[in-house]
């Protein structure tokens, strides 16, 4: 019966995503956690702050960021344009002028100066741009005595979804919390019928106590950095593995010319590579040309010739040329990076402008590829000659 009243209200509204949401437990102190928070207890936005309260009175505030960090760091740029401005005497306002801008540069997406999901979330539901529907999913208490609850948070867009509607405001807020919200339905079903779900999947390796200051349970998208095997994700060489390059292009398994008939015991297709490279090598740059346009394997070792020079490329140099005409030659359509794709419940799609909160719907947006690149072959390897 309590199902049906609290999910009677967004009747006008559509399950959209959810996510799972970190807080402290902040009143009251009980011996029992599991008898004052059972599994499934529903919170809502209190009316006097960013919090969570229930029907029993139990609140869930939002875990401490550690507000002296950020003092100290305020004490030590002042100090340092209080000890330039003495040396630069009337020249004090520049530094000002661009610090302003960096720090709204840095506050998109942000509330209060803050990445958690839960500023976020209250941000838009007080701005009435969506609904929620919050219910703890899990409790545990530390060593230190601090009590942390886990909330399961559905998030609710207007059904207004269907024809085209868009956030009214703080659009990107919006954009910033769909980055941590999912629509795998089948495992928020999961989480819902077992309660101990999260502690035996995504918790044997990312505890509650282990969180980034977006504070979502089992985030992707940041990672702390108190874990020394986690910081490799943001080093330079992980990142550059993780993107397409020559590297990681593989050839064709097989493009040797079969004949089409077992009779014929003889043909091109008995001349092995060396000989026909040999061939290549002395034709003139037009009759290598139009040999390569007959079919795939010619053209394959067409590209390792040099005509009118004795020189014969490595493997590394015939897929570095191949990429590069194939990044020359051709455009891809890609899906746009900006956009996320998510279902509502029922099954529509629509995606999100992860930076402005834009919502589009029907047609998923692309973006065409350019044409280029950039080959970055390590010295020695002969980028010269590729």
């Amino acid at each position: 019966m309590e199902e049906q009243e609290d999910t009677a209200s967004f009747s006008d509204h559509k399950l959209s995503g959810f996510l799972c949401a970190v807080l402290t437990v902040t009143s009251p102190d009980h011996p029992d956690l599991r008898q004052i928070l059972p599994f499934g207890t529903r919170f809502q936005f209190s009316q006097t702050g960013v919090s969570f309260t229930s029907r029993n009175d139990v609140a869930l505030s939002p875990i401490d960021e550690n507000p002296n960090a950020d003092d100290s760091t305020n004490n030590d740029s002042e100090q340092c344009e209080a000890s330039s401005s003495s040396e630069l005497g009337k020249k004090r306002k520049a530094p000002e002028v661009s610090k302003k801008i960096g720090m709204r540069k840095r506050s998109i997406g942000l509330v209060n100066g803050s990445i958690s999901v839960v500023h976020q979330l209250h941000s838009l539901v007080m701005n009435k741009c969506l609904m929620i529907d919050a219910r703890l999913v899990r409790v545990e208490a530390g060593a230190n005595g601090e009590v942390r609850a886990v909330l399961l948070v559905d998030v609710y867009l207007p059904i207004a979804l269907l024809s085209g509607w868009q956030f009214p405001r703080s659009g990107s807020v919006a954009g910033a919390l769909f980055r941590h919200l999912s629509s795998d339905w089948g495992e928020r079903s999961a989480m819902l019928i077992n309660g101990d779900y999260l502690e035996n999947t995504v918790g044997t390796n990312r505890s509650i106590w282990n969180l980034s200051d977006c504070h979502v349970f089992g985030c992707k998208l940041h990672h702390n950095f108190s874990d020394s095997s986690k910081k490799k994700l943001f080093e330079l060489h992980e990142i550059f593995k993780s993107l397409p390059s020559v590297a990681t292009t593989g050839k064709p398994n097989s493009s040797r010319i079969q004949s089409c008939d077992d009779s014929c015991r003889s043909g091109i297709s008995e001349i092995s590579d060396d000989i026909l490279l040999g061939i290549l090598a002395v034709l003139s740059p037009i009759d290598l040309v139009r040999v390569s346009a007959t079919c795939r394997h010619l053209r394959l070792l067409a590209v390792s010739i040099m005509p009118c020079m004795k020189l014969k490329l490595f493997p590394h140099q015939q897929a570095a040329v191949e990429w590069m005409l194939q990044r020359e030659r051709n455009a891809d359509v890609l899906p746009h990076p900006l956009y996320m794709a998510f279902s509502t419940e029922d099954g529509f799609s629509f995606y999100i402008n992860t930076i402005s909160g834009e919502i589009i719907t029907g047609v998923a947006p692309t973006v065409n590829d350019f044409h280029g690149g950039m080959f970055c072959d390590e010295p020695g390897l002969g980028k010269t000659i590729t």
